[in-house]
């Protein structure tokens, strides 16, 4: 199989089980949709000034989710 999409790590790690030899893109824009995350978003987005979007931003961090997927891919591209 070639490569497939995924935006979470249990994804990934389906895409593997079923053969995936890489991965191709990750639509970050869905990980601002779970539970508690597009306010944050949107706070950070109309921010006046760097520190309310920082502020924003940090509710949201994408880094978990995104080492999640690099894990379930290992070595593949």
């Amino acid at each position: 199989m070639c490569a497939r999409n995924a935006d979470q790590p249990d994804q990934a790690t389906a895409s593997v089980a079923f053969g995936a030899r890489g991965h191709r893109v990750c639509r970050t824009e869905h990980m601002f949709f779970g539970e508690g995350k597009i306010g944050p978003m949107r706070e950070m987005i109309v921010a006046e000034n760097e520190a309310g979007a920082a502020q924003g931003l940090a509710s949201v961090c994408l880094a978990p989710r995104l080492a999640g997927i690099f894990r379930a891919m290992g070595k593949r591209p």
